[in-house]
């Protein structure tokens, strides 16, 4: 692979990085069809985002956040380190 990550524009790109429907439906305990949903959607379920994100993250990938169906700047983000006393 190369230095820079390669990032996924569908969401059928994203099953299929992470091994499939069948894989996938395995990591959120559903049934396939929900992922072939997502898949004919373009759109992931909002409780998706992290795990996806991270399994992406760990194969050198990336996907946009309007993949998922969350509100516009409610992406969930890393938690800040805690405040460091002064002094």
């Amino acid at each position: 692979m190369s230095d820079m990550s390669e990032a996924l524009t569908t969401v059928s790109d994203i099953v299929k990085a992470l091994g499939g429907a069948e894989r996938v439906a395995t990591m959120f305990r559903c049934g396939p069809n929900a992922v072939y949903n997502w898949t004919a959607a373009n759109r992931l379920p909002a409780k998706t985002y992290l795990a996806i994100r991270d399994a992406l993250a760990s194969e050198d990938r990336s996907a946009p956040d309007h993949l998922w169906a969350m509100a516009p700047g409610s992406a969930p983000q890393p938690a800040a380190e805690p405040a460091r006393a002064v002094g």
